[in-house]
């Protein structure tokens, strides 16, 4: 079953995603907490979207980032 952003009053009219990329595992770590240059990224591009109109106040952005992998570093070839 679909449903529409009309069925969840938390979820503003329009949806905005926002794909940052693969982010090593402690900027993601960084940026759950709030923290950190991803966090400034963030806080930029929100206020990119609400400068030229593509977001409103009442919107909700998601932003999307994945964790890059990382080689362990006992690895030995």
């Amino acid at each position: 079953m679909s449903e529409s952003a009309s069925d969840h009053p938390d979820i503003g009219e329009n949806i905005v995603v926002v794909d940052l990329g693969k982010k090593k595992r402690k900027q993601v770590k960084k940026l759950r907490k709030g923290e950190g240059p991803l966090m400034d990224k963030v806080q930029e591009v929100v206020a990119a979207l609400r400068e030229d109109g593509t977001s409103k106040p009442g919107d909700t952005v998601v932003i999307v980032v994945e964790r890059r992998g990382e080689f362990p570093m006992n690895l030995k070839w």
